[in-house]
């Protein structure tokens, strides 16, 4: 009993717990804010298109700054004083948000979460697989994500409470002082990832971006598709969906605050669940029938809140049934391109992936989803999210399966015959 316990209390353990909690928080700090939009603006008196871009300006610097201080902090290897300053820097930039008595100044403040968070979350991937035993790095990167649903799931309701009870500034407030404690404890616990020579030899060819690498990645059909794909992705069911649904089921549903919170509070613990499935399906069946099946499921979703956006009942039972769809990012932002290229590009894919759908997708698709909204109404945005997703799912079409299983077996057959 006793060693299992000493076994279980070893640092690898303690910091993906750590990390999982941070990745948690990063989200909750960039998607919280529009479970209090409706007071929000009320006080700062906003449009819908003026609420959207608190949420592109976050994708815009988060995609751009995920990029260039990844790479610094890569080339100056300290990666725990990176990460430590940028858990800070987001936390106290959502105390920043709580102050804003403009648009200028919540603006300038999100822009802030967005340049703080976007290298956050490669040198947490970066961090974990350096201590991570080689056979458990894929179990220790997927309870990480899963950890940011399921903080999104127990969140919501507890944010609005703040919010109806206190105000909204004070809900942001809340939401800063977790970071600055995980960063205070980072800061004392976490020692300088350290990798072995054979990893640092691996990790430091990987991450080096050289032109020949490039040039393969841009020959890849997948990572193209991939590519276009995010843009549709997070400019639909990621962030434009996150950004309006709890809106619209307000002003169109009828929902009270409290009641719309809930709701997305179920989304999130149904998409810790599905987030933990889907690795797991797709490593069983392959990755491209698993994409087009939660895609075409995906689908249903927008057209449930569509049709059904008054009845409580219909509305529970869509997010947790076709929750599923907006799990689908760590397979097509990270592990098809990873895995549709020699493994010497797949960090230059994957960056590509996600750099792209960020600035592109995750700026455009909740700005024009809040201008869309203030002309045709609330209903716009869940039209875009509904489209994006059609759009992805014929995209996805023209994918090539990648999952090491399938393209063992297939090229087995292949030798049989």
């Amino acid at each position: 009993m006793n060693h299992g316990a000493v076994k279980w209390w070893r640092y690898e353990n303690i910091i993906m717990v750590s990390f999982g909690l941070l990745w948690g928080l990063i989200f909750l700090d960039r998607l919280g804010i529009t479970y209090i939009f409706p007071n929000i603006a009320d006080d700062l008196q906003l449009t819908n298109a003026q609420l959207g871009l608190t949420m592109s300006i976050v994708a815009f610097t988060w995609g751009i700054s995920s990029v260039i201080f990844a790479f610094i902090s890569d080339s100056i290897g300290k990666r725990k004083n990176f990460l430590v300053f940028f858990v800070f820097m987001f936390s106290i930039a959502t105390f920043g948000v709580g102050l804003a008595q403009s648009i200028i100044a919540l603006l300038v403040a999100r822009a802030i979460i967005g340049l703080a968070e976007g290298p956050s979350i490669p040198l947490i991937q970066a961090s974990m697989m350096a201590e991570s035993t080689p056979s458990r790095r894929g179990f220790n990167a997927g309870f990480i994500i899963a950890m940011s649903s399921l903080i999104g799931g127990l969140t919501p309701t507890l944010i609005v409470a703040i919010a109806g009870h206190l105000g909204w500034r004070y809900a942001l407030y809340s939401m800063s002082i977790p970071g600055i404690l995980l960063g205070i404890f980072l800061w004392i616990y976490m020692r300088e990832p350290r990798l072995s020579n054979e990893s640092e030899k691996d990790v430091s060819h990987v991450s080096k971006m050289k032109w020949s690498d490039v040039k393969i990645v841009l020959k890849s059909r997948n990572v193209w598709l991939c590519v276009i794909g995010a843009i549709f992705q997070m400019g639909g069911p990621i962030l434009t969906f996150s950004s309006f649904g709890p809106l619209y089921l307000m002003k169109e549903g009828g929902f009270s605050q409290t009641a719309a919170a809930a709701i997305f509070s179920i989304y999130g613990i149904a998409q810790f669940v599905w987030s933990a499935l889907m690795p797991w399906l797709s490593d069983r069946f392959g990755r491209k029938p698993v994409v087009l099946t939660v895609m075409f499921v995906q689908m249903l979703l927008p057209i449930s809140f569509l049709l059904f956006h008054n009845i409580h009942g219909m509305i529970v039972l869509a997010v947790i049934t076709f929750s599923c769809g907006s799990c689908l990012a760590p397979l097509t932002f990270f592990t098809i391109p990873g895995e549709s290229v020699p493994p010497v590009s797949a960090a230059t894919a994957m960056s590509l992936v996600n750099l792209v759908g960020e600035v592109i997708g995750g700026t455009l698709g909740p700005a024009l989803g809040g201008m869309f909204a203030d002309r045709y109404g609330i209903a716009a945005p869940i039209w875009i999210v509904l489209l994006a997703t059609i759009v992805t799912f014929i995209l996805f079409l023209g994918l090539k399966e990648t999952a090491p299983a399938k393209r063992n077996f297939e090229f087995s057959k292949t030798i049989a015959q």
